[in-house]
């Protein structure tokens, strides 16, 4: 009996044996009585009883140690025993007994009272000690029960099926949770087989062969397909055990549905493919870092365009992939980032794997917990190399703008201020027949002035706009370069410019706009006389190959850096800086040339060996095939 059986025992002793006062009272009195009663059986029995003296008072002595226990069972046989020597034996109303046969009956009968006393004690514990037994047993059942209880519960919340297969036998028994998670009531081992989805079937009877041939259990995840068609995932784990007791083997094991650990799993995985996918698809080099700033993944863009590998750039490596003068200020951007756990936001040039540096916009944010705990680091860089230029553009284009509209206001006020001038020589000289001649030709060439920078504004509209019409024809080179020359004198000669025409006798047909033409080269001349010092010489060269017809103006002017040739024919661009009124123009003639040039199907292009060693643009202009005295039609620019 161990300790618990022990004390319950000892409890159910002291509540039969060791009794209150009160109740040896009542086995007192209940002895007192039961002797009563034998005396009276006694007397009224003599007849019957002859010699039996002694059988009423076992009697009570029996029940007295029945109903009194052990204390009650001894005052009855003190009382019967006092009885019998006083009143039953001779001589009679005396404690002194004569007849020693007599002492010996009484001492008899002591003796097999107590013994019967004794027996009825000894029957007393063993009825409580079964009382306590059965208690035990009745609790020992009650809390089985409710442990069964709670295991059933615990396995149909934890939705866990637990069986046992006996080999030998064959019979299968398994937990009540098997209802809810399988749909079946009874499964037997050809049944549970059955219920393994098809492509688990091989495998899981692979390792139950396994397990039976002694191996080590371990644990299988596998699908079963349950009647009803569902489809669900447990982790199963399976044991070979024999029993101690009848020596059958009995393979014993578990099964948890896992269906919703495999949906999350399942679902995490597809958002993994689909972080995956996005960060390697977006155009932005991307990284993440732990809470301390240790970048543990980089995205494969950041791989291709560093040209690194993750050995390379973890542990600090990826400062490789900084310019040198920018990278103790990007450090102390994101140290500063870390400490206070805020997001940053910089721009800093990052080296590509060629070894060449572009600007990128970073924007770190952090991944933080409920409790405001940063639980990780993103990372992202956005090349705004093209933008940060684009910008560049527009601010370049901008302030050229604003050049041109100072420059326009220039070019308009030069003419103007003659043409007022001449008003007031016409008010004062109406006389004088000579002078008004001159001032009126004075005015003319302001008005006409003023009209071909009207025009060039104009056409530079109308090219923006695509509806610059050309009217073509059939047009020889050298008249068009002869009115363009002729266009261009008054400039030239200002300058005291020298002008040498190079050409060959024979004539060189076009399909163009002669005024366009007129309008192009005049352009050109105007330009190389302009950024020209006085007294120079600018001279135009004629050539001629099998399909086009080239035209050189060569001037041996303030020439151009080699940087500045890419932004010449740009809108707005002028080599002279904007306060040297008198050698910039509009910035529009060389951009309106270029136009014109290409919807004649030619092209320009300009060379120089750099400042003061002059310039040359070169025109190449498609051949006509055959002379055209008519006109062959228009075209409109596109």
């Amino acid at each position: 009996m161990d300790d618990a059986g022990r004390r319950r025992f000892l409890d159910a002793y002291r509540r039969v044996v060791a009794r209150p006062a009160v109740g040896r009272l009542a086995a007192a009195i209940v002895a007192v009585v039961s002797v009563a009663l034998a005396v009276i059986l006694r007397f009224e029995l003599a007849g019957w009883l002859h010699n039996a003296t002694y059988m009423p008072f076992f009697l009570a002595v029996i029940f007295s140690a029945w109903a009194g226990g052990l204390f009650g069972g001894l005052i009855c046989v003190a009382l019967s025993t006092f009885v019998c020597a006083y009143l039953l034996l001779p001589p009679a109303a005396s404690m002194t007994l004569m007849i020693s046969g007599d002492r010996a009956s009484l001492a008899l009968f002591c003796f097999t009272a107590v013994v019967i006393c004794l027996v009825a004690e000894a029957m007393h514990l063993a009825r409580g000690r079964v009382e306590v037994q059965a208690q035990a047993l009745r609790v020992a059942q009650r809390e089985l029960r409710v442990r069964d209880e709670q295991i059933e519960l615990a396995l149909e919340v934890g939705r866990i099926v637990t069986w046992d297969h006996n080999l030998d036998t064959g019979e299968v028994s398994h937990s009540a949770s098997a209802r809810a998670l399988l749909g079946s009531a009874e499964i037997t081992a050809g049944g549970a087989i059955e219920l393994i989805h098809p492509d688990d079937r091989e495998r899981t009877l692979a390792v139950v062969a396994h397990v039976l041939a002694g191996g080590e259990a371990h644990r299988v995840e596998i699908r079963a397909l349950l009647p009803d068609g569902q489809v669900k995932w447990f982790s199963s784990r399976a044991t070979l055990r024999v029993d101690s007791q009848t020596g059958q083997r009995h393979l014993t094991g578990l099964a948890s549905d896992i269906s919703d650990r495999k949906r999350a799993e399942f679902a995490l995985g597809a958002s993994e493919d689909r972080f995956r996918t996005m960060v390697e698809t977006i155009p932005q080099l991307m990284w993440m870092a732990r809470p301390d700033g240790d970048i543990y993944w980089f995205n494969q863009r950041w791989y291709d365009y560093t040209g690194s590998t993750f050995d390379q750039m973890k542990g600090g490596g990826w400062a490789s992939a900084h310019d040198p003068a920018w990278l103790r200020s990007a450090q102390a951007a994101w140290e500063q980032t870390i400490a206070q756990g805020t997001p940053l936001e910089t721009t800093f040039p990052l080296r590509s794997a060629d070894g060449s540096y572009r600007l990128f916009l970073t924007k770190v944010v952090p991944l933080k917990d409920e409790l405001g705990r940063v639980l990780q680091w993103f990372g992202t860089h956005t090349d705004v190399s093209e933008l940060h230029a684009l910008q560049e553009q527009l601010r370049t284009e901008d302030r050229r703008k604003d050049e041109f509209l100072a420059t326009l206001a220039h070019e308009l006020r030069n003419p103007l201020a003659p043409l007022v001038t001449g008003l007031d020589l016409l008010e004062s000289m109406k006389d004088n027949v000579a002078g008004l001649h001159g001032v009126r030709k004075l005015m003319q060439r302001q008005l006409q002035r003023m009209s071909r920078l009207l025009d060039d504004l104009l056409d530079v509209s109308r090219v923006a706009r695509g509806s610059l019409e050309l009217r073509k024809k059939y047009v020889l080179l050298s008249d068009a370069l002869t009115e363009a020359i002729e266009t261009s004198q008054p400039v030239i000669e200002q300058g005291h410019h020298t002008l040498e025409l190079v050409q060959g006798d024979q004539p060189i047909g076009l399909i163009a706009d002669p005024h366009r033409l007129t309008q192009i080269f005049s352009n050109l001349l105007n330009n190389a006389a302009r950024y020209t010092d006085s007294g120079g010489r600018i001279r135009v060269v004629v050539e001629c190959t099998d399909t086009v017809g080239k035209v050189r103006v060569i001037d041996d002017g303030i020439g151009m850096a080699p940087e500045t040739i890419p932004q010449l024919f740009k809108m707005f661009s002028q080599l002279a800086p904007a306060a040297d009124r008198s050698r910039s123009g509009l910035g529009i003639g060389l951009s309106l040339v270029r136009r014109l040039v290409e919807l004649h199907g030619g092209s320009v292009t300009a060379f120089s060996e750099g400042l003061g060693k002059g310039s040359e643009f070169v025109v190449e202009l498609p051949l006509a095939e055959a002379k055209v005295s008519e006109s062959v039609g228009s075209v409109r620019a596109a």
